[in-house]
């Protein structure tokens, strides 16, 4: 198991289920979706094991000189980072999150709410057929925040230490540009909007845990997300972040609760979730790629999902098979 990190050497915009509205406002989300992280890492090692082919129109696994049939090519990279029904030697990648030098943060269930001042784990209470929330405050909203290892350490056993919770506003930077409206690659007259990118604060990066099993070394650039963010990517020290809770989740699978289950990933198929009772914020829009006869091609299609940090009370839960499995699409503690 490897811990690698993403370090931004610019703005960076994860897109997503964006849309400009009223206001024309495009924002960045926080994190991009793990399908997206898998086809930037995909990326990333066919290029450094020299498998990638440039052409004037794009960049191709396939030397189209030659035949499928004649072409290596294929065959090696589909063994390394797989193809629509596998991922190859990947065998784990988890969702990402935010690190610094001895911590990790990572986003917050969502039945946690500041009452008075004081952070407290809201109380799930069914008398007779009348569910609620003790002590929730319907006007503070569901509201998530990145916790570290002594917020998760205390989270489950069922207390709060807020001593390394932060808001995303105490590691993200908010940077915002002026664009220009595009129809078929020809300008708009008067049509602007605002495009809100992020950076982090000093000494804090992305991160995710990979399993990859082949020898390789996870240093250099990588382009993720829109607009071709430039992230300089580094193996880190694992050691460090081996006691907490969301490495002991993701790499151990340990349980932690017996009647109340915690997502952390995204939520696929959440038509199939049944719960007495679910916290949970809007949903948002989850793009599949279809099965197909294709190397790396296939049909997107969006999906709804229930994003990371939902709470679900006596609830059965769909599981994930083939590529989502290993992607930790559908994991709970």
């Amino acid at each position: 198991m490897k811990l690698i990190s993403f370090k931004p050497l610019k703005p960076f915009f994860f897109g997503g289920e964006v849309g400009f509205g009223d206001d024309y406002i495009a924002k960045s989300k926080y994190f991009p979706q793990t399908t997206q992280l898998l086809g930037a890492i995909r990326l990333f090692i066919l290029e450094k094991k020299s498998l990638i082919k440039v052409y004037k129109n794009g960049r191709y696994v396939r030397d189209y000189s030659k035949t499928p049939q004649e072409d290596e090519s294929i065959k090696k990279a589909i063994e390394l980072v797989g193809d629509e029904n596998s991922l190859g030697k990947i065998k784990l990648i988890s969702p990402m999150f935010v690190i610094d030098k001895n911590n990790l943060y990572y986003p917050t269930p969502f039945d946690i709410q500041k009452i008075d001042g004081e952070y407290k784990i809201l109380e799930y209470k069914k008398i007779g057929d009348i569910k609620y929330l003790k002590n929730y405050k319907a006007k503070e909203g569901l509201k998530q925040y990145l916790g570290g290892k002594k917020f998760w350490e205390s989270y489950v056993n069922n207390k709060i230490d807020s001593s390394d919770l932060k808001d995303f506003d105490d590691i993200f930077i908010e940077v915002s540009k002026v664009g220009i409206g595009v129809d078929k690659k020809e300008n708009i007259e008067g049509m602007f909007y605002v495009k809100k990118a992020y950076l982090l604060k000093e000494g804090y990066k992305l991160a995710c845990f990979i399993d990859f099993d082949d020898e390789f070394n996870f240093n250099g650039k990588i382009t993720l997300g829109a607009d071709g963010s430039v992230f300089e990517i580094n193996e880190e020290k694992i050691d460090n972040y081996k006691l907490h809770v969301i490495y002991k989740a993701f790499c151990e699978d340990k349980k932690f609760f017996s009647n109340k289950k915690v997502a952390i990933s995204d939520v696929f198929y959440p038509e199939s979730v049944k719960a007495e009772f679910k916290i949970i914020p809007q949903s948002s829009t989850f793009e599949i790629i279809d099965k197909t006869k294709d190397t790396f091609k296939g049909k997107k299609e969006s999906k709804r999902i229930y994003k990371r940090g939902c709470v679900f009370y006596n609830a059965t839960l769909p599981s994930v098979d083939g590529i989502y499995k290993l992607m930790q699409y559908n994991k709970f503690i």
